[in-house]
């Protein structure tokens, strides 16, 4: 028994913290003047994507695992849904990081041109070539 709400507080404990937290994260986020309307978008899709980060092991870790030890607790054979916890656990690591890439908005825009075999127009480059040539024509007429 010992065991079991040792188990029990440290879940409840952990979940508290991750809400505590990041309920004061969004507080502090939304009263951050940001610079730009480019930088408060990917602060939202950052926050976004932490709090989907948050709950998918609530669902594939803790849920799976609370009931399995409050059926324990309370007398109530569960038998092979047991292994569900099992599975679960072993899911969350595959998925955890997919959050990233399809909320973060540039790095799903790179997954969807790469599976549908776009060519990306990366705008930074031709703006750095430009410059270079501007600089190669500017060498050039002081040589000649």
């Amino acid at each position: 028994m010992i065991g079991v709400f040792h188990h029990v507080v440290i879940m409840q404990a952990s979940i508290y913290i991750v809400f505590h937290f990041g309920i004061k994260t969004f507080l502090r986020i939304r009263s951050i003047q940001a610079n730009s309307v480019r930088t408060k978008k990917l602060q939202f899709q950052l926050f976004v994507a932490l709090v989907v980060q948050t709950v998918i092991p609530l669902f594939l870790m803790y849920l799976p695992n609370m009931i399995f030890t409050c059926s324990a607790l309370l007398g109530g054979g569960i038998g092979a849904w047991a292994n569900v916890t099992v599975v679960m656990n072993h899911i969350y690591p595959a998925i955890d990081p997919f959050v990233i890439l399809f909320i973060i908005k540039g790095f799903r825009d790179t997954l969807i041109d790469f599976f549908l075999c776009r060519q990306k127009n990366n705008k930074f480059v031709s703006v750095i070539s430009q410059a270079a040539k501007r600089q190669e024509r500017s060498a050039s007429h002081i040589i000649n």
